[in-house]
């Protein structure tokens, strides 16, 4: 992780240029989906097939959400290339990796898909943990209480180490939801029957150092971390901690298959806190008409996640199946790969004239 990048502020103030205050708590810092998870609980539980209708509601979700924010992570480099030429380097080189893993996947669909799908999986909880982290500095930010010195690094630690929580999990869990299903996509079985346990030690150090961080920033500056860096850390837990949580003497999450539609909510409500705050960046760096902008997102989402998983089986022997599991997951770390580049600069020497640092991503 690097520095926090302040950028210089070339347009409005973004809070109040779409996101007001309760609008940044609901779809920013993750209370909308927080609201979500008890309604959505409570109509599984009196409805056992609404869970499925809940499912299918997100993946029609994902072409209006999901898919353009891949592509809003592309325009971000492509507009930004001779600013932050490094972003644009990782953007061509992780292009053509993931492309030749992609050749070699159609060919070899048994020795890459696994390999793939875990390191997918492991990477998508840093990324989701890590992007939390960069919205809270953010925010504490422009709220006049920067992140800083011990207090910061405690902050970091904490939010980063709740993903390895994820991460211990789903090497811990054979058959985890989150993975497509079909046994070619099982994430790589190396920590079984050991990875829940170290788990939960490392999400009980997380709180821990969460709250000491508090305390030190408290003593530091006078004054603990923001409500919204409180707010986000609690997301963060209630994503990735609780819902994969076991009853004593079982292997699998508490939640079942009452839950279903956790592996298709949480990337969802993760993609609109990250076109979200791309947006903002957008049009407060550029002119933007944020109709057309979105528009060309979700065209260009489309073409990469329906279209090339749709032409493959048609130009190869990988079958459908296999198709819309080797191009979800060969896109998802491109995404995690360029994304790292675009919340921080090589020099990590910030910019003095802004008023807010941009979110830190994976």
């Amino acid at each position: 992780m690097g520095e926090v990048i302040r950028w210089p502020k070339l347009g409005k103030e973004p809070s109040r240029w779409i996101w007001g205050p309760a609008a940044d708590l609901i779809l920013i810092c993750g209370v909308g989906s927080l609201a979500f998870a008890l309604l959505g609980g409570i109509a599984t539980v009196a409805w056992r097939p609404s869970a499925d209708l809940i499912v299918i509601g997100f993946l029609h979700f994902g072409v209006l959400c999901n898919y353009p924010h891949y592509a809003a992570t592309y325009s971000l480099v492509v507009r930004e290339r001779h600013e932050n030429p490094r972003a644009f380097r990782a953007l061509l080189l992780a292009a053509a990796v993931m492309a030749g893993v992609v050749v070699v996947g159609v060919f070899r669909p048994a020795i890459v898909l696994r390999p793939l799908t875990t390191l997918y999986l492991c990477w998508s909880a840093h990324h989701y943990a890590a992007q939390h982290f960069g919205v809270a500095a953010m925010y504490s930010h422009r709220r006049g209480a920067p992140l800083s010195g011990a207090a910061q690094r405690l902050a970091r630690f904490a939010f980063l180490a709740v993903g390895v929580f994820l991460m211990l999990s789903l090497l811990d869990d054979g058959r985890s939801p989150q993975a497509v299903d079909d046994l070619r996509s099982v994430p790589l079985q190396v920590l079984t029957g050991v990875g829940y346990p170290l788990a939960l030690g490392v999400g009980t150090i997380a709180i821990l150092a969460f709250v000491a961080g508090h305390f030190v920033a408290r003593k530091e500056r006078g004054r603990g971390f923001d409500a919204m860096v409180w707010v986000l850390f609690g997301t963060n837990v209630a994503w990735f901690i609780l819902p994969r949580l076991r009853l004593p003497g079982t292997t699998v999450p508490w939640t079942g298959d009452l839950a279903v539609w956790l592996p298709y909510a949480i990337p969802f409500f993760h993609c609109t806190q990250y076109l979200a705050v791309c947006g903002w960046r957008e049009r407060t760096r550029s002119e933007v008409r944020p109709v057309y902008w979105f528009m060309a997102l979700v065209a260009v989402g489309l073409v990469l996640f329906e279209g090339i998983a749709r032409m493959l089986p048609h130009v190869s022997s990988l079958d459908e199946a296999g198709a819309f599991i080797l191009v979800p997951a060969a896109l998802n770390v491109h995404h995690f790969w360029v994304d790292g580049r675009i919340w921080r600069r090589g020099d990590k020497k910030p910019s003095t004239t802004s008023r807010a640092p941009s979110p830190l991503a994976a």
